[in-house]
């Protein structure tokens, strides 16, 4: 026996994949599944928080909000394997890093001030002091005024703490082991949601306190259409999901917050006073980017094809809920696509042609037989 197949030095595969299916299947029962999904969500949409300038953009102020959401992945696979101990160990990591993104970011210099911890030339800053520096930014004493954020991260911190450090049979690795192997345990993947569930609360509330613009609700299209600044605002259908987490109550704590931040009220004017963008215009901005995409694919003869079996999966899983009008600006925006090719001189070579028939002539049937049909 090969020694890392022996049970002695390693888990089972073949029981943590029965495990792995086990704890999904119940995720799915439970209605687990579709919220933890939501989590995702969200961690994805507070990325867009960041500012982004030419002085930030690669400095690494964002590396430990990448962190973050790795250690919530990693989290989440632990626990569909059964492995409850560490997976909360990883969900602590998630939250120190979390709170980190904030605390390195939050003067914005985050590009100079992050840079000697990025190349691990200096040691983590202790809770206390991330906290003290915490409620030295106006927004968070706001906050700690109406809603006591830092006894939630103590309490938390303190449950996630004594799976670290297996404070007793409770906290240790016996939990989910049965025979020897690691099986799945409905109290250890419910203990495991309720604290995943918290954690992304926690750090939802402390993103939006540094950055409040996205608690607020703005069709940010009718200004910029596809071509929106990274400023903070986000879609109006992520802050109802982030009001949904977060609860009424605190959320409406930061909106007055937002209220009273000069830096959401300053971008707020800016984009009030912008006029608003054409149909036509945010047609052309959607031609352009095309462009740009088919260019860095390699031009015509690489970018072409590729980009036009790309845009027919994308519409595909769409379609369903795009109104007539918006149907056909996807297929201007194709028509537009393909006269540009040809006033550049493009013509398909024969294996080339047969890549443009499977992806542009299924397009185009597409709309004859909607034609027909009305």
């Amino acid at each position: 026996m090969p020694l890392f197949d022996s049970p002695l030095v390693s888990h089972s595969l073949e029981k943590i994949s029965e495990t792995h299916a086990r704890s999904a299947e119940f995720a799915k029962e439970s209605g687990c599944a579709e919220e933890i999904v939501k989590f995702v969500g969200l961690y994805q949409w507070i990325s867009q928080q960041f500012p982004h300038t030419h002085k930030s953009q690669f400095s690494g102020h964002f590396f430990p909000w990448v962190e973050c959401y790795e250690e919530m992945r990693v989290s989440c696979t632990l626990c569909l394997m059964g492995f409850y101990k560490q997976a909360m160990v990883s969900l602590r990591a998630s939250l120190e890093l979390g709170i980190l993104s904030v605390y390195w970011n939050l003067d914005d210099m985050g590009h100079e001030t992050i840079q000697a911890w990025l190349r691990s030339e200096t040691d983590t800053p202790w809770r206390k002091e991330i906290w003290e520096r915490l409620n030295s930014h106006k927004n968070f004493r706001l906050l700690q005024e109406k809603y006591d954020i830092g006894q939630e991260f103590r309490e938390l911190s303190g449950v996630l703490d004594d799976y670290v450090h297996s404070k007793g049979a409770k906290h240790c690795n016996a939990v989910g082991v049965r025979t020897g192997h690691k099986e799945f345990e409905p109290l250890g993947f419910r203990t495991w949601y309720t604290a995943l569930e918290r954690v992304t609360k926690l750090i939802m509330i402390l993103h939006l306190t540094k950055y409040p613009i996205g608690v607020v609700k703005y069709d940010w299209h009718k200004k910029f259409g596809v071509d929106i600044p990274m400023f903070g605002g986000l879609e109006p259908h992520a802050v109802d999901a982030l009001m949904d987490l977060i609860g009424e109550d605190v959320f409406t704590i930061l909106q007055s917050i937002a209220e009273a931040d000069e830096d959401t009220q300053r971008i707020m004017q800016w984009v009030q006073n912008r006029p608003e963008m054409t149909d036509e215009d945010i047609e052309n901005q959607v031609v352009k980017f095309a462009k740009l995409e088919i260019q860095a694919g390699g031009g015509f003869k690489t970018g072409l094809a590729p980009w036009l079996r790309m845009r027919e999966s994308l519409y595909d899983q769409v379609k369903e809920n795009l109104s007539t009008e918006q149907k056909e600006h996807e297929h201007r925006v194709l028509d537009r696509i393909m006269q540009w090719a040809r006033e550049c001189g493009y013509d398909l070579a024969q294996g080339e042609r047969e890549m443009f028939v499977e992806a542009y002539g299924k397009l185009k049937k597409k709309r004859k037989s909607r034609k027909k049909r009305t």
